[in-house]
């Protein structure tokens, strides 16, 4: 994977500079620095920790894929790409950003364009890092058990881009676990490192457990964290509980789902009234903040989906199906999404008026901005961690258990809900759509649950871009970089995944 080497020492001093703060302090309060080489950084634990503290603002930065443009700020721009991609709730106007995502021919997921470029180095970056964390951290000064909160937390980062990526790259696991992958690393790259090649779909998941699970042996098992940025073994919980609903391991989805929400109770209504901003709401088990004088401006998540924010294109919209599923007195949609004008990018071309033959009035307002565009990025929360454990404790055929479960998600939304009788596969059917209800605008509950499924991708309702793709469908595989095949030997254009 040489696209990493390439990267190695720009990203390891910028990750350096971002994050230079004393490890009790939020590691948004940077001190900028321009004279600390890779060699000095790891001598310490503090040192190390300013490493550990750029990747998580790695995971909110703009740009960080590397391919200069407004969808490119992360960890949300994949969440929203995943959605849009999908494309069965969320829809886009035309012209707008994430429009070609949007688009049925998924022209967007062949490795000659950007965004396959901009999502690879993303994670492999984040791996990178991690991997000269974790070989470098035993031989730092420092006490340790700082020696070990650190390098759990970078295995846990390696393991949860690992999952994206063999996710994104690759059908599900239940397609075929032998399928070629990505490439493994577990060394950091440098000038003289040379690709490795695919691992099979298995060999990626072996090492996504084994690190989640060393990473869970080496945090407080108290889950006391500096800030709820870091990774605690809540969030390492919350990855292992993805991890196993995707490899339909029911029984370990339910139990570590269990454990990533012991003390972030389900919260209020609270959360969808104040628009999923303050990662100070108990429900949130991870979110990443944002300070002053670090807001993203137009090319921010909240830029994307809140209509009342100073500087924004709001191009997120709701399709007719999806919220005509909800209730009159559900909050999350009748009560949260109003109806509002058409809006477009700014000094967008003219709009070919053939294109509008659908509904544009649901503007979704699950994601605003605070008036200091301040908001917080959100990436884990218990509803979701419920909803795995409703979805597997049904497959598993506990179905009073799995109601019970669905129905803290469905009376929180709604206080009219009635609890469901469903059992069996209409019931597990009724989980999964209150997935795409509750996770809705998260990238949690779209391409990759339709992967994991074997599903096939039916958009029904309003849409700009109509159509269906069949269950197993290649086009829902991205394919590798054609940057990252020119650059390493080991991967030729024989190992390109089809479309």
């Amino acid at each position: 994977m040489n696209k990493i080497k390439k990267y190695l020492n720009i990203t390891l001093v910028a990750l350096i500079i971002w994050g230079m703060s004393a490890c009790s302090k939020d590691f948004l309060e940077t001190t900028p620095t321009t004279d600390i080489s890779d060699q000095d950084v790891f001598k310490t634990t503090s040192g190390t920790q300013t490493v550990l503290n750029g990747l998580y603002r790695w995971l909110r930065e703009y740009n960080s894929g590397g391919t200069s443009r407004h969808e490119d700020m992360g960890q949300k721009s994949v969440d929203i790409t995943l959605d849009v991609l999908d494309g069965r709730d969320v829809v886009i106007p035309y012209p707008a950003w994430y429009y070609f995502d949007h688009d049925m021919g998924f022209d967007y997921t062949k490795g000659t364009y950007s965004k396959p470029r901009g999502i690879w180095n993303f994670y492999y970056k984040i791996i990178n890092n991690a991997n000269s964390i974790i070989v470098n951290i035993a031989n730092a000064e420092g006490s340790d058990s700082e020696k070990n909160r650190i390098k759990g937390e970078a295995l846990a980062l390696r393991a949860y881009a690992y999952f994206y990526l063999i996710n994104i790259f690759q059908h599900a696991y239940i397609e075929g676990a032998d399928k070629p992958g990505v490439p493994i690393y577990t060394e950091p790259a440098t000038a003289e490192s040379e690709g490795n090649p695919r691992g099979t779909v298995q060999d990626v998941y072996d090492q996504i457990i084994s690190d989640l699970t060393e990473a869970k042996s080496l945090l407080p098992a108290s889950g006391a964290r500096g800030n709820k940025s870091h990774v605690n073994v809540n969030v390492v919980d919350g990855i292992f509980a993805r991890v196993h609903l995707f490899m339909g391991s029911w029984s370990a989805a339910a139990t570590s789902a269990a454990a990533a929400r012991t003390g972030y109770p389900l919260g209020s209504q609270a959360d969808f009234v104040a628009g999923f901003n303050d990662y100070g709401s108990g429900e949130w088990i991870w979110g990443l903040p944002f300070q002053q004088d670090q807001q993203h401006y137009y090319y921010s998540f909240f830029s994307m989906y809140d209509m009342e924010r100073a500087a924004g294109y709001f191009n997120m919209r709701m399709n007719d199906d999806m919220y005509d599923s909800y209730s009159d007195e559900d909050i999350r949609a009748k009560k949260a999404i109003g109806e509002y004008p058409l809006v477009v990018m700014k000094n967008a071309p003219p709009i070919n008026s053939t294109i509008y033959t659908v509904s544009d009035k649901y503007v979704i307002r699950k994601f605003r901005d605070t008036p200091e565009q301040t908001g917080h990025y959100i990436l884990m929360r218990s509803a979701e961690m419920i909803l795995i454990e409703a979805e597997a404790k049904a497959e598993q055929g506990m179905d009073t258990e799995a109601q019970d479960l669905l129905f803290l998600i469905q009376s929180r939304a709604d206080a009219t809900a009635v609890k469901s009788t469903n059992t069996g596969q209409d019931l597990i059917d009724e989980i999964l759509y209150e997935r795409r209800k509750e996770l809705l605008g998260e990238g949690l509950a779209s391409t990759l649950d339709i992967k994991r499924r074997s599903l096939p991708l039916v958009r029904t309702g309003s849409h700009y871009f109509p159509g269906s793709l069949p269950a197993g469908s290649n086009r829902l595989v991205w394919q590798i970089p054609q940057a990252e095949i020119d650059a390493n030997k080991n991967i030729s254009e024989s190992d390109q995944n089809p479309l």
